[in-house]
């Protein structure tokens, strides 16, 4: 019963480890996609309101890339946070052609509603991964129960073997 114990907690460090290697690539390569980002927006410097623009739109970036940070610092929201990764490169990539367009303020919005996006996944993950967590000590302390109910049973047997 302890060895089932043992290669499920090792299968589950497994996993976290892996999704935390994932994780450190997700974020290299979010770093090469954003000094790419900063490269094309040196180019939009033609006028005042883009570049009053790229000013808003880099505090705003700031504020995403210090957010995917945050989250990347905790270990426990490691498992799922890559395919968020994946789907905010994705819109990103989207952006910055919008950015090309004269539609500035609705990037603007767009921006706004994928951080809020952000910061209800993180919340979400991180009220799932307690909820895993619970349900994982429950678990084991039904076993460790079951566990010395079966050593308690054993014990009786030997006396009772013992006696006869």
């Amino acid at each position: 019963m302890n060895e089932k114990i043992t290669v499920d907690c090792e299968k589950f460090l497994q996993c976290y480890e892996e999704s935390s290697s994932q994780m450190e690539a997700s974020s290299k390569s979010l770093q090469q996609r954003e000094y790419e980002l900063t490269k094309n927006e040196l180019k939009l410097q033609k006028s005042k309101s883009k570049q009053q623009l790229k000013k808003r739109v880099q505090e705003r970036l700031s504020s995403c890339k210090q957010l995917v940070k945050e989250s990347c610092t905790s270990r426990k929201l490691a498992e799922g946070i890559t395919d968020e990764l994946v789907i905010l490169q994705k819109r990103r990539a989207e952006l910055e052609s919008q950015l090309k367009a004269v539609n500035y303020e609705s990037l603007e919005s767009e921006i706004t509603q994928l951080e809020t996006a952000l910061h209800a996944i993180q919340e979400d993950y991180y009220t799932d991964l307690q909820e895993k967590m619970k349900n994982l000590q429950t678990e084991l302390i039904q076993k460790n129960e079951k566990l010395q109910e079966m050593k308690n049973n054993e014990n009786s047997f030997r006396s009772a073997i013992q006696t006869i």
